[in-house]
């Protein structure tokens, strides 16, 4: 049996930029590594997709620098050229209740940059100042303001299947991350233009890139 079809190496999407910092390049060495111990092909996924920026460019300068360095990739997945699969995945994911339509309350600021659940904007939101317990945009300066609004929202499940990690010693930090998100509905569409966009009972929703 041919072990190269059974397994593949895939890394996290990765932003690419150009010229490209050495701790991006780290994670690739690294998956390359790990795909010629276990004998399989490497595929390294871009995220090109992006609302603010064109990173067609960058893009095209990342790859190059790669294989400039003799890092074998057996595959570059780039997200805008695979559009098509991926929102058939999501549809797919609509229709087995995985994706859902909610109300829920969204903290926005006029450039769109600012864009998060009302209850997650102080803890997790780093685009956002605060000052007299009014919120600002870091980018804009503009003052964000809450509003209920119909998102599509991915419910994760409470019963996550436990998986294999490696290095084993990351298990722990792993199983800590999945027990955070157990049960979480996480809001995967946008106000503005991502690039990705799906119809959902008639109306139109755009899908957070790193969604996608």
């Amino acid at each position: 049996m041919d072990s190269k079809k059974e397994i593949v190496v895939a890394s996290m999407p990765i932003k690419p930029c150009w010229p490209t910092p050495a701790g991006l390049v780290t994670g690739v060495f690294v998956g390359r590594m790990l795909a010629d111990y276990l004998n399989c092909r490497y595929v390294m996924s871009i995220n090109e997709l992006n609302g603010f920026k064109d990173l067609s460019y960058d893009c095209e300068g990342f790859v190059r620098g790669i294989h400039g360095m003799g890092v074998q990739v057996d595959e570059v997945w780039i997200d805008k050229v695979h559009m098509n699969a991926i929102k058939k995945n999501i549809i797919e994911m609509v229709k087995k209740g995985w994706i859902k339509v909610m109300p829920k309350r969204i903290m926005r600021c006029g450039c769109g940059r600012v864009f998060v659940e009302e209850k997650y904007a102080n803890k997790y939101c780093k685009l956002i100042d605060v000052e007299d317990e009014i919120f600002y945009c870091k980018i804009c300066g503009m003052r964000c303001d809450s509003e209920e609004s119909e998102q599509l929202i991915f419910c994760i499940p409470e019963n996550i299947k436990p998986i294999k990690v490696i290095p084993a010693f990351l298990s722990k930090e792993v199983e800590c991350a999945l027990q955070r998100l157990k049960g979480r509905e996480q809001v995967i569409s946008r106000d503005r233009d991502t690039g990705c966009a799906v119809t959902v009972n008639g109306k139109k929703y755009n899908i957070d890139v790193d969604f996608a």
